[in-house]
């Protein structure tokens, strides 16, 4: 049975901010990511030869996206110190690493990886002062990563600083 969602894998993400008031409550937000992505899935692996079915192992899947992430975001501050956010992430896929096992064999190679993907979010932020904040997003899983059939890829994940 194909899982229809990656298990996901912890990564790292680097980069910036601005944040440009457009009244005193809400605020505009750009952000330029540089990340990585990815999880674990697996396939199962059968054959049917002459109305037999042959189950084999399970084909795993281990993936890697290395991206440059662009976020915009509309902010709300519902009071001064903490402030909701929804937004789209514009991801461009720069590497794509799939180390596929099947039978005890690792295979590398992956087609069908789309280049531009998009991730709607909310998130929230709480200020505790001018320059420190903690802010968390969740990137939803709307949209397959890949073009390819039989193996749909969705990623939803969740950024923090």
């Amino acid at each position: 049975m194909l899982k229809r969602n990656l298990d996901p894998k912890s990564f790292f993400y680097a980069g910036g901010l601005v944040e440009y008031p457009l009244s005193p409550k809400v605020a505009l937000q750009g952000e330029l990511l540089y990340t990585q992505i990815g999880g674990k899935m697996s396939k199962e692996a059968v054959h049917i030869p002459d109305s037999r079915v042959i189950n084999f192992e399970n084909t795993r899947y281990n993936l890697r996206f290395s991206q440059i992430q662009v976020p915009v975001s509309i902010k709300y501050s519902i009071i001064p110190q903490f402030s909701a956010s929804v937004g789209m992430n514009i991801a461009f896929n720069l590497s794509s690493k799939v180390k596929t096992t099947f039978l005890g064999t690792d295979l590398y190679d992956y087609e069908g990886i789309k280049t531009l993907n998009l991730y709607p979010f909310l998130g929230a932020e709480y200020k505790f002062n001018k320059k420190f904040f903690v802010d968390a997003q969740y990137n939803f899983n709307f949209t397959k990563i890949n073009t390819a059939n039989g193996l749909p890829v969705k990623a939803g994940f969740l950024q923090t600083v």
